[in-house]
């Protein structure tokens, strides 16, 4: 159920406008940006700690999360970039309020 929001999130948030964000686009982009920022942590933990065969277990999770997605995995990286900008933004939006 989660891959099929992710899935339908990820293809549909970049249409979303940035102007009054509904209740469930900011629930949509809050899960999206922890789901990216848990992938993203991968990445730097396999950096830091340098786990045998983490870089590809990392690279091979990376793609079958996008495969199953449909975007290569420099979509995927870019689609997840797009979903945390749009968080700060509304972040932002809730700390004017």
């Amino acid at each position: 159920m989660k891959i099929v929001l992710l899935i339908l999130a990820l293809i549909i948030t970049p249409a979303i406008a940035a102007d009054n964000p509904s209740i469930k686009e900011m629930l949509t982009v809050a899960n999206l940006a922890g789901s990216c920022e848990t992938m993203q942590k991968m990445v730097e933990v396999q950096k830091e700690i340098q786990l045998p065969d983490g870089v590809e277990f990392v690279t091979r999770f990376w793609q079958i999360r996008a495969a199953d997605l449909g975007v290569t995995v420099g979509q995927l990286t870019n689609r997840c970039k797009d979903i945390n900008k749009r968080y700060d933004q509304i972040q932002d939006e809730l700390d004017a309020i």
